[in-house]
């Protein structure tokens, strides 16, 4: 009897302390539930608040619409009003388009009536050298007919001259002209004369610019000299101002001649080969002025530069 009666009294307690273990569990779920449904409310709230807000600012929409004079009452008459904005926004960007091209076509109009302007000024100053070439012709034209009316007026005296002689008693035009043909040879004898004395190195060969009617050389270059020792002879080419025949076709011939700048010798003979090259096709010399900066212990220097400079100019030594 005592064993079973511990037996039922251990069962007891062990029936009890699950029951409670149950009842606990129990309990703790009830509170599980109750916090869930807590939250629910709490979420469900929230989203009425949300809606509630959503819904204020629709009928705050609504009322701005109906105060500038549109009737809307529902959502879709909203929604067609939005679209109309929509389409509106369209409209105003695609005006914007509009006018850039607009501005853009008349820019180029402006641009386009400045170069007709432009070509109408280069049409009329054409005009203008076209009828200033048109005067020099008929100035050249009547140059030319006066020169022929003296010309003929000068064959008509020479003619009326002969005929002169031939009526002097025994008159013959022919001898003053031979006279005449002997006087004009005698003077070219007498000038190429001059000219063998007066030319390069006694060369025989004029200047190919001179003075007339003394046949003076134009000096077109001013050479200068130095150096201490035969092999370091340097010359410096200046301008002879003001320049002589500054039009003639030799001047562009010395283009590669720096100037107011001492260079070798050679390299000065070498950049103007091309004028010695023209002298030789005129047979002539230019002349040029040399003045002498050389040592005085350097003579043989200095000859040997003149002999090389007189190989393309007729010299003319300067002392300053």
């Amino acid at each position: 009897m005592s064993g079973s009666r511990l037996t039922s009294d251990r069962e007891y307690r062990r029936g009890m302390i699950l029951g409670l273990t149950l009842a606990e569990m129990l309990i703790l779920l009830v509170f599980l539930l109750l916090l869930a449904a807590a939250a629910l409310l709490v979420h469900r709230e929230q989203e009425v608040a949300a809606l509630t807000a959503h819904v204020d600012r629709l009928e705050t929409a609504m009322g701005q619409v109906k105060g500038v004079g549109t009737l809307a009452l529902d959502a879709d008459e909203l929604v067609t009003l939005l679209e109309r904005g929509r389409h509106a926004a369209e409209t105003e960007a695609a005006l914007a388009a509009a006018r850039d091209q607009l501005a853009t076509a008349l820019q180029r109009e402006t641009r386009a009536e400045t170069d007709l302007r432009a070509a109408h000024g280069d049409l009329a100053e054409t005009r203008t050298r076209l009828q200033t070439l048109e005067h020099d012709k008929s100035e050249m034209a009547g140059r030319l007919a006066d020169a022929t009316a003296a010309r003929d007026s000068r064959t008509q005296e020479r003619d009326q001259m002969a005929a002169m002689l031939n009526a002097l008693p025994g008159g013959n035009a022919a001898k003053p002209v031979g006279s005449l043909a002997n006087f004009i040879g005698q003077y070219r004898q007498a000038t190429d004369e001059l000219a063998r004395v007066r030319g390069n190195g006694g060369s025989g060969l004029p200047h190919c610019w001179a003075t007339y009617p003394k046949g003076d050389p134009l000096y077109m270059l001013r050479i200068t000299l130095q150096g201490s020792t035969a092999q370091d002879v340097t010359a410096r080419a200046e301008d002879v101002l003001p320049r002589p025949n500054p039009d003639d076709p030799a001047w562009p011939l010395t283009g590669e001649l720096p100037r107011a700048r001492f260079m070798p010798l050679a390299d000065l003979v070498s950049r103007v080969a091309g004028l010695s090259q023209r002298a030789s096709a005129l047979k002539c010399h230019y002349a040029v002025e040399v003045i002498d900066h050389t040592a005085a212990t350097n003579k043989p220097g200095y000859k040997s530069a003149m002999n090389r400079l007189w190989g393309v100019f007729y010299l003319h030594e300067l002392h300053d």
